[in-house]
């Protein structure tokens, strides 16, 4: 798998957490009305006007992610490209503290633009807050980050020896150089996923100025980088994806990752006969497929998600359309997806053949593990 050129651009913003054992106080060094400003190449970094670049909690004790997410206080800041042309840029929290056992305890969110808040990360495993992102010349993009003690935190954190000890933080935007290797990118933070648009795939913008990709039919579709075998499928997972069909082409893919024709494939797929939508996982060469009649309609954007529920006897698959369960079922064996490294990942296209080509639009696609972590990840409106 071929790794992009990085270039760091900027360094900035350093957060205090001072651990104790009573609520958390949110304390900022007041600035007036003039947003604290830093520009960095092209990408501008503005932060609320009611703060500097620094963040300090107080008297903070261990919360559960409920509590955490519900907190009132967080950072906000705003990126922007002032520049002539497109910017790529990664943004991370980079610990600073001397105690880096703290940073495993470390909980955080993120929002950006209007978009919900994302599922609770560990800032120990999961530094990203916002992977692969662009912007166009004169684009913004906004960041909400919430983060606080979790409540698993070991009870020494709040010993009188550790209640003044310090974590410390920053928020790093990491540019990355526009060589043109990849057309889409995993926002997942995994930074593995990334994939080329192939035989003419496109992006379009809708009626209602929204991205997506276009497939003819023909012969284009998305060549994705390699999946390897350390992604925990067989402990279940869930896809969500947002499409449009434009014709129904038998057996033609939303995605197919594989390693070829009936070797560890898991893909959904759309068969003609009602028509269906078919889901499918191939496990030492047998296929357990599902198929879900009566859900397509031609020219409308439909909304799935599809669960993939690791029990301790089996599986259960659920299958949601625009958040309406309309498929149950379970499998009561032991073996179903197998955790393989998969060369053959397409969005649009089948690893057999002789099935035809995706024609219509896909808006986003991602795939989560059975805690919910983001594995892989496209939106071209995120």
């Amino acid at each position: 798998m071929k790794r992009r050129n990085i270039m760091i651009l900027m360094i900035s913003l350093s957060l205090v957490l001072l651990l104790g054992s009573s609520y958390a106080l949110l304390r900022s060094t007041e600035v007036g009305s003039t947003p604290y400003v830093i520009n960095v190449g092209s990408l501008q970094v503005t932060f609320d006007d009611d703060k500097t670049d620094k963040l300090t909690l107080e008297n903070m004790y261990p919360m559960s992610d409920d509590e955490g997410s519900s907190r009132s206080e967080e950072l906000s800041f705003v990126v922007k490209n002032t520049g002539n042309i497109e910017a790529r840029y990664n943004v991370y929290l980079e610990e600073l503290s001397n105690t880096p056992v703290f940073k495993d305890h470390i909980r955080f969110i993120v929002k950006k633009n209007n978009h919900d808040y994302s599922n609770p990360k560990t800032l120990g495993s999961n530094k990203y807050i916002d992977a692969n992102a662009y912007l166009n010349t004169n684009q913004s993009a906004t960041y909400q980050v919430k983060l606080w003690l979790d409540r698993e935190a070991d009870n020494t954190y709040m010993s009188d020896e550790t209640s003044t000890k310090e974590f410390k933080a920053k928020v790093v935007i990491e540019g990355i150089q526009n060589t043109n290797e990849y057309d889409l990118y995993d926002l997942s933070g995994n930074n593995f996923y990334n994939a080329k648009f192939m035989n003419g795939t496109k992006i379009i913008t809708d009626e209602n100025s929204r991205k997506a990709i276009s497939f003819d039919g023909e012969d284009d579709y998305v060549d994705v980088d390699d999946i390897p075998a350390e992604v925990d499928f067989a402990s279940g997972f869930i896809v969500e994806f947002e499409a449009e069909w434009n014709v129904l082409n038998n057996w033609s893919r939303i995605f197919d990752f594989g390693v070829g024709k009936e070797q560890d494939n898991i893909f959904v797929s759309i068969f003609t006969a009602n028509p269906s939508l078919g889901v499918a996982v191939w496990y030492n060469k047998t296929e357990n497929r599902i198929e879900v009649p009566n859900v397509i309609t031609i020219g409308e954007i439909l909304k799935f998600k599809i669960i993939y529920d690791k029990k301790e006897t089996g599986y259960e698959l659920r299958i949601y359309k625009n958040n309406e369960l309309v498929y149950t079922t379970n499998y009561e064996i032991e073996n179903l997806i197998s955790n393989v490294l998969r060369t053959n990942n397409y969005l649009g296209r089948s690893n057999w053949e002789s099935d035809k080509y995706f024609k219509g639009l896909i808006y986003n696609l991602k795939i989560t593990d059975s805690k919910g972590t983001p594995i892989i990840w496209y939106d071209l409106n995120w």
